[in-house]
């Protein structure tokens, strides 16, 4: 089981980055070493070549030049230029000329002069007079009782007069005088290749370390998702075979312990099936898979995100290897499913809810409706008992009329006439009260102040008995749209509220001011202001709930500004809300 990083506990592998990358460099480093070695000897050795080869022509060209002045048959002058030349130039072994009979007119060295050569080296000279080239080699010229190496040139000596190839000039340089200085430059050649060996090596030193650096940090930080990461990363290869795996991994599928690190062995068959289709789609296609699978483990199931995606390929342009990680998400996927069902079942319990709620509101309405029969019953009290105890005081007065023998067709006449009125009267309250109780099933424009004024003739008998004043001040005519009836009963509440107030606080010169205002030809405002003291703040904040009041249980139920604040707000869009100012409470309807 190897890797390039190695598995999630070990850090062996990631010091191996570094021994490979040094060998890699220290291979670069001893072929560039080797080359340049080589190169400078090659170089070394070709310049020496070249160096002597270039000094031969030289002193040729030197020897040529001077021979050409004087004829072949002076042999006198030839010697004497020979011996001229030869003292010059300390490199030179030896000089001579040599006929095409191998006859030595000139030699350097005087006692040879006039000697013949053997048939070798006429031979040699003889070639080089018919060929005309230069011809050159290196042999062991015996001098002075040893042996030296001479770099030997011959080449075509030509009549200064006939311009004919006469003979060979023969020239004998010492090797080691030629090369010296290329032997020094060589030194000095390679102690450059030295120096420059030295600093790239400290630059490819430098160059590997910074480069390993990266790759060695990527090497830790892998190690740390693979060590840390709470999420299970493998990287396997076309068989299916881990080569890095993460901590999470191996404690979810228990590879070290089974030591088992082929995939498909770790789950099911059926799931084993899924993994190589899924992998072959990777490796073939080269495509990036996001899915969610649920994995058999044992006696339990879970459910994995699942992210594959290659990461390399060979020469050939194969993927070989593929990065899959996965995360567990059987909890969220529990949770899915219970919320799902919650979903299924939500419907039915909104539907239930609303008729609950539904119900409770009818039921508040009731209760209202309820209370305000009985306020009601007491103001139509309040209204028949002045026309009452009139109809009663005409029965009484028929009563003594008839004893008194009073009683005609005129007095029959007023007497019917009189209580037909008081009657009509009375059955004039029974409409005003049927009519406000009456159920609106269609919305309309209303003026306000006819709503308003309609609910104050219900409330008159009680307004006048308990001394209640009461100031319009209105507004051009101020028109809403909505259930007529409906405002109506919010005003009522309103002003029994304000009446109950100015009672319970014995308020004298008891007063209820009605505004009626257009705002910006948009809205209507309307307020109801009473000088009964106004509320405390714990009131305030709570006089909107429902089954609040300030009142006796057996006087009040609570629900009436809470029944006015659902009708301003869900029949008429608008809003409802009480400020205190100075001597008592403003009610403020805004629609």
């Amino acid at each position: 089981m190897s890797s390039i990083y190695g598995q999630y506990h070990s850090k062996e592998n990631v010091f191996e980055i570094d021994k490979k990358i040094a060998l890699a460099f220290g291979g670069i480093f001893f072929v560039f070493v080797l080359f340049v070695f080589v190169a400078g000897i090659i170089y070394t050795t070709k310049s020496i070549q070249n160096e002597q080869t270039r000094l031969s022509a030289l002193v040729g060209n030197i020897v040529e030049e001077s021979i050409n002045r004087v004829s072949f048959s002076g042999k006198y002058q030839a010697r004497i230029f020979i011996e001229e030349i030869y003292s010059k130039n300390p490199d030179f072994v030896y000089i001579m000329i040599i006929d095409k009979s191998g006859e030595v007119i000139a030699h350097s060295d005087s006692s040879k002069n006039g000697l013949i050569l053997d048939d070798k080296y006429t031979k040699e000279a003889l070639k080089v007079i018919n060929s005309s080239k230069t011809v050159s080699q290196q042999i062991n010229y015996h001098q002075n009782d040893k042996d030296i190496k001479v770099y030997e040139i011959d080449l075509p000596f030509v009549q200064g007069y006939t311009q004919q190839i006469n003979g060979v000039i023969r020239i004998g340089i010492s090797t080691e005088s030629v090369s010296k200085s290329l032997k020094e430059a060589f030194i000095y050649f390679n102690i450059m290749i030295l120096i420059l060996t030295i600093v790239g090596a400290y630059i490819i030193y430098n160059t590997s370390k910074q480069m390993a650096k990266p790759i060695k940090n990527m090497a830790y930080q892998l190690e740390g998702i693979l060590s840390y990461a709470p999420l299970n990363i493998s990287i396997f290869d076309i068989n299916g075979s881990i080569i890095t795996f993460s901590k999470h991994l191996d404690e979810t599928f228990a590879l070290t312990q089974k030591n088992d690190y082929i995939k498909y062995n770790l789950l099911t068959e059926e799931d084993s099936h899924e993994e190589m289709n899924s992998d072959k789609n990777v490796f073939e296609n080269g495509v990036v898979l996001n899915y969610e699978k649920m994995v058999k483990m044992g006696d339990s199931e879970k459910f994995f995100q699942v992210i594959k995606f290659p990461i390399l390929k060979d020469s050939e342009g194969k993927i070989s290897y593929i990065c899959a990680i996965s995360l567990d998400v059987t909890d969220r996927v529990k949770a899915q499913n219970e919320l799902k069902k919650l979903y299924e079942t939500l419907q039915e319990r909104v539907v239930q809810e609303v008729e609950k709620s539904r119900k409770q509101e009818q039921m508040l309405i009731q209760q209202s409706k309820l209370a305000s029969m009985g306020e009601m019953i007491g103001n139509i009290a309040h209204q028949w008992r002045q026309p009452l105890t009139s109809l009663a005081l005409y029965i009484q007065d028929a009563k003594d009329a008839f004893y008194d023998d009073a009683i005609d067709e005129e007095y029959i006449e007023n007497f019917r006439k009189n209580c037909m009125v008081l009657i009509n009267k009375m059955s004039t309250t029974i409409d005003d009260f049927r009519n406000f109780f009456k159920s609106d099933k269609t919305k309309e424009e209303f003026l306000v102040f006819d709503s308003i004024n309609d609910t104050l003739n219900i409330l008159q008998a009680s307004i006048k008995t308990n001394q209640i004043s009461i100031e319009f001040d209105v507004e051009d005519e101020c028109k809403i749209y909505g259930h007529k009836n409906e405002f109506a009963q919010v005003v009522l509440n309103i002003l029994n509220n304000a009446k109950d107030v100015l009672l319970k606080n014995d308020i004298n010169n008891r007063h209820i001011k009605i505004v009626i205002k257009s705002i910006f030809n948009l809205h209507v405002m309307v307020e109801i202001i009473d000088n009964g003291g106004g509320a405390t703040q714990e009131v305030m904040e709570k006089m909107f709930e429902p089954y609040f009041t300030t009142k006796f249980k057996s006087d009040g139920t609570g629900i009436g500004l809470y029944m006015s604040k659902m009708i301003i707000e869900k029949s008429f869009g608008g809003k409802i809300y009480a400020e205190n100012v100075d001597g008592g409470l403003k009610m403020v309807i805004e629609v």
